[in-house]
């Protein structure tokens, strides 16, 4: 994978550059998004490869991947160190609706490889297909952060744009409002809609446990308002926070068997007026972020 993965570091506030790939049945979900500071700004956003902070960091991955099998909620963090500034403050977030052990999987697999992505580099957050894993020097726990978005879209739009739109501003509604006041401890909802006789839209969102529904609400609302500006009219698109993200799809992409926050009603929706092309979905198909700088 290193000949896909970005060795450059990406600024804070950037959104990535995209583009799709097709995904070969068997593979490891490919990289989605990456933030770590520049090197080149200083010693106090990087460590030596002898320092404590790299003891305490291995430490971090170690704790965070042997607690990935059983994280109730999907969700751990852990401190290591006790001395500033070398403390080490991490966690991962797994996608609700993935097993245990699958999350274990991504865990492990961030922890093994962030490093050679992001060479010593004391904060770092990065999303795969299953999870994110965040480290940093800084405290970072019970905390909504609105710096870094990654943003993915599918390249393919959709034929009715209008009621695309309305149909998909009411299920981003329906799972904002479940996942900000899910008790479960996951922050975590999905939901389905025709939106055509014989199209179904699907939606996801989630949050970091730790914070508060006020903070989840916000995080996920601003993930949502990047939509017109970034994936209009696209069949699918992810929208990442460090404390949120949101994704929805013209497929199916999650796992309809698990336990989440519970849908309301549903709705009964406006017919749609009859499409001027057919529509041509994109299933089997995932993402790869690229960093421009």
């Amino acid at each position: 994978m290193d000949n896909l993965l970005p060795r450059k570091s990406l600024f804070v506030y950037k959104i990535c550059l995209l583009s799709l790939i097709p995904i070969t049945k068997g593979d490891y979900p490919p990289f989605f998004s990456l933030d770590c500071p520049d090197p080149t700004l200083g010693t106090t956003s990087t460590y030596a490869p002898n320092s404590t902070y790299k003891t305490n960091l291995n430490t971090l991955f170690s704790a965070l991947s042997s607690h990935s099998n059983n994280a109730s909620n999907g969700f751990y963090n852990f401190t290591a160190g006790t001395s500033p500034p070398d403390i080490t403050y991490g966690l991962f977030l797994c996608r609700g609706d993935i097993s245990s052990a699958e999350c274990q999987d991504c865990v492990v697999y961030a922890t093994q490889n962030v490093v050679e992505w992001c060479p010593k580099s004391k904060r770092v957050t990065v999303w795969l297909e299953g999870c994110m894993l965040r480290y940093s020097n800084e405290y970072i726990f019970a905390r909504q952060d609105r710096g870094f978005m990654g943003v993915l879209h599918n390249t393919w739009n959709v034929t009715n744009k209008t009621h695309f739109n309305e149909v998909l501003g009411e299920v981003m509604d329906d799972i904002v409002n479940r996942t900000s006041s899910d008790d479960s401890g996951k922050k975590f909802a999905t939901a389905q809609v025709n939106y055509s006789p014989n199209e179904t839209l699907y939606g996801l969102a989630q949050c970091t446990p730790d914070i508060s529904n006020s903070d989840c609400n916000t995080c996920l609302r601003d993930c949502i308002l990047a939509f017109p500006s970034c994936c209009d009219a696209k069949q699918g698109a992810i929208v990442r926070l460090p404390s949120c993200n949101v994704r929805y799809e013209t497929y199916p992409f999650y796992n309809a068997n698990f336990s989440s926050a519970p849908p309301p009603p549903t709705p009964v929706l406006r017919p749609p007026p009859p499409p001027s092309t057919t529509a041509t979905s994109s299933p089997g198909k995932t993402f790869f972020c690229k960093a421009w700088i």
